[in-house]
């Protein structure tokens, strides 16, 4: 898969290094925001915090719910990465908790359990194409809305 706003030239892998997450967010002119389902508190907003596939390919509004061309791997599918250097504060601080090591990611204003966290294993994913990113969200305990750029998060 390729982005039509981008370069033709370069691979999806290549955008991911090549391109600042703000330049992705101007070209698709609005941001992705999750909630928590059970209490709908936002937990990620595209805006802060860079979402990446189980492969490496920045999600954002323009590609998020159109599955990728590794749709077969269950990683992909069921889960989103998130980049260790954009994760919003709430998560830093869990994560900080117990030392950077191993734990799950609650949601910070009800306690549901959004996803995980493992920066010891290093584990593939079921394709066994790539390393995953240390950081995951379960899809469906999070819902998803798509604003333009001038709507704001409440």
């Amino acid at each position: 898969m390729r982005f039509s706003f981008f370069d033709q030239e370069k691979s999806d892998h290549d955008v991911l290094h090549s391109l600042s997450f703000n330049d992705c967010l101007k070209k698709t002119m609005s941001q992705l925001v999750a909630k928590c389902r059970k209490c709908r508190n936002p937990v990620i907003d595209t805006r802060d915090t860079r979402i990446i596939s189980g492969h490496e390919v920045v999600l954002n509004s323009a590609n998020f719910f159109r599955p990728d061309e590794d749709a077969a791997c269950e990683d992909t599918i069921n889960s989103l990465y998130l980049m260790e250097q954009t994760l919003p504060d709430w998560m830093i601080s869990q994560i900080d908790k117990v030392e950077w090591i191993k734990g799950k990611l609650n949601c910070s204003q009800c306690q549901a359990r959004l996803g995980s966290f493992d920066f010891v294993s290093g584990r593939k994913c079921s394709c066994g194409k790539f390393v995953l990113p240390p950081v995951h969200m379960i899809k469906n305990k999070l819902d998803f809305t798509i604003l333009d750029k001038n709507t704001h998060v409440t």
